[in-house]
């Protein structure tokens, strides 16, 4: 009987932490272009903290993919929605954006968008 009870108590326990692992995300949403550079729109749920983001572009004509620029820059990242621009001009054409959140060099949240200028 203890040993069900206690199965079933680190079953509950691994429940419970895999539930409150999502507490604290980081979601980075769409990136669009506009004359002034790339804006990409993160989530956070959680307090105000400070990160990194980075961005590196790749131009995707000619049926290759050749880096343009990279683009890291500290952000201050505020519960719910916010807004990050990476200041870059680029030419007309299809780009592909490697986007990265960072703390202390380590990888929190990365994704891959493409957009067309």
């Amino acid at each position: 009987m203890s040993r069900t009870i206690a199965v079933y108590g680190i079953f509950i326990a691994i429940l419970a932490i895999s539930l409150c692992a999502g507490c604290l995300t980081y979601s980075i949403h769409d990136a669009t272009y506009g004359g002034d550079g790339i804006t990409v729109r993160v989530s956070y749920n959680g307090e105000t903290t400070d990160k990194a983001m980075q961005v590196t572009i790749y131009d995707l004509s000619g049926f290759r993919q050749v880096q343009v620029d990279k683009i890291v820059q500290p952000v201050t990242l505020e519960p719910g929605e916010n807004t990050v621009v990476f200041p870059v001009e680029l030419e007309p054409g299809n780009y592909r954006l490697h986007i990265y959140i960072t703390k202390d060099g380590e990888r929190i949240s990365s994704v891959i968008r493409d957009i067309e200028v």
